[in-house]
């Protein structure tokens, strides 16, 4: 049985035994549970998402229209293999685009596969290179997302979505790839880098190198893919009104760590190793918005907010995967209603999963204190599943131990550490563990909400 500590309570007087005790802030800022403290932990890598992002948003706060196509065009065929396309590329270190050459590579039932010719690449290697992610985002990739997440915007009327592979990604070592909202906007004066096109941006196949390999490229297709579905349902239906909804960052990058669970590119792709992160640094990372050192769309963030929606994807009732497809049991239809009805908070996206509201964080909170260790049914993360066409597996475990992806690539899984004392300050959204021996009298925080539980 979990215990709620009274609010306003300074001291807990516990007896003989082994305690797990949460401090948890449900609060949008960081509170102090006595003497401010420095950071507690050092700034860490911001992913380039943030920035495109960003430029999303201001992007939108001048007048859009959305993409009109002229009668006939969708019925003009399609382009053939090894024709060449001009596409505008956004520039990965500084505002605007440049213009550059692709050819076609791929014409498949639901793709289009350019890739770049870039200088010092050879284009018909680099097409030999990318069929492998082609063919798997054509088939398994495809269906999955929009059964998990539901149909995105067609705004060049072919049917089809383009993939644009291109070496700048990995030049730059900001992106794996991405997807720009812009592109599904009308090309003029205050969109000026549109291609007018649904379209996700992906580095090329590089040996040796975990994160231009093919299945990191894969999932990292299935995560863009997630985005071109949200900003399609949730922003532009709307975006010719003034200040249209964007999905906020926390939900949509977690989203899209999902999709890569769903696709069967949990471990392959990269996406637990966000997980690690955040369980090593649980005390200094908020769900939703800015850290203690001022960092929002960090790795750790990523971590916590994938783990939050699929526990909540999975207390929706989940999903089972036969013959390689996705099957609703409640859960995919809590995440296609997340896009659909716009929800925003944490809150609100536990609504729709049947969770109630004010039990959300602390439920979430518990599991990852409490998984694999089989004292509340409720805090325990379902059994992971093979997924036959990746060899890798749906779900988490968070107690897996160490995981060795490649020589230079591994970390562990090992639940989350507990703290010897609690920290000065939690930020918004964010909790601490503390295992405690009794008999002990405890001194509490002095702020946010403290829960425990007797494990011995």
């Amino acid at each position: 049985m979990i215990r709620a500590v009274p609010s306003g309570k300074a001291e807990l007087d516990l007896p003989p035994g082994k305690y797990r005790v949460i401090w948890g802030n449900a609060s949008g800022k960081p509170i102090q549970a006595g003497e401010p403290s420095a950071r507690t932990q050092p700034p860490s890598h911001t992913p380039w998402h943030e920035p495109v992002r960003a430029l999303e948003h201001e992007l939108l706060q001048k007048p859009q229209r959305k993409v009109e196509l002229k009668p006939g065009k969708q019925l003009r065929g399609l382009p053939e293999l090894g024709s060449k396309r001009s596409f505008r590329l956004l520039d990965l270190d500084s505002p605007g685009s440049e213009l550059i050459e692709a050819r076609l590579v791929w014409a498949g039932a639901n793709v289009l596969a350019y890739v770049h010719e870039a200088a010092g690449y050879d284009v018909g290697e680099l097409a030999a290179a990318v069929g492998p992610i082609v063919r798997a985002f054509d088939g398994e990739v495809l269906e999955r997302v929009r059964t998990a997440f539901g149909a995105h915007a067609d705004v060049d009327g072919n049917a089809r979505i383009l993939l644009l592979f291109t070496p700048r990604l990995n030049q730059s070592g900001l992106a794996v790839g991405f997807f720009y909202a812009g592109d599904l906007l009308a090309h003029g004066p205050d969109n000026p880098d549109s291609n007018e096109a649904d379209m996700l941006y992906l580095g090329v196949p590089q040996p040796g190198d975990f994160n231009f390999s093919s299945a990191s490229l894969t999932a990292t297709a299935c995560h863009e893919l997630q985005h071109l579905v949200n900003f399609s349902n949730y922003t532009l239906p709307y975006v010719e009104n003034p200040d249209p909804p964007l999905s906020p960052l926390w939900l949509n990058e977690g989203m899209s760590h999902l999709a890569e669970d769903l696709c069967g590119y949990n471990l392959l792709g990269g996406n637990l190793a966000f997980v690690s992160r955040y369980l090593e640094r649980v005390p200094g990372t908020s769900l939703t918005a800015a850290d203690l050192n001022g960092q929002g769309d960090t790795l750790e963030r990523r971590g916590a907010a994938y783990l939050y929606l699929r526990y909540l994807m999975e207390r929706a009732g989940g999903l089972a995967l036969q013959n390689g497809r996705l099957v609703d049991k409640g859960g995919l239809r809590f995440t296609r209603r997340v896009i659909a009805e716009r929800a925003a908070g944490y809150a609100a996206v536990a609504g729709l999963a049947g969770v109630a509201p004010g039990e959300a964080l602390w439920r979430y909170w518990w599991t990852l204190a409490l998984s694999g260790e089989g004292r509340l049914a409720w805090a325990e993360f379902e059994p992971r599943v093979l997924d036959p066409f990746t060899g890798d597996y749906l779900g988490v475990d968070l107690r897996l131990g160490k995981v060795q992806l490649t020589p230079q690539h591994a970390f562990e899984l090992n639940g989350v550490k507990p703290t010897l004392q609690w920290p000065s300050t939690l930020p918004p959204a964010a909790f601490a563990l503390r295992e405690v021996q009794g008999p002990c009298r405890l001194e509490l925080p002095r702020a946010g909400a403290v829960q425990v539980l007797r494990v011995e």
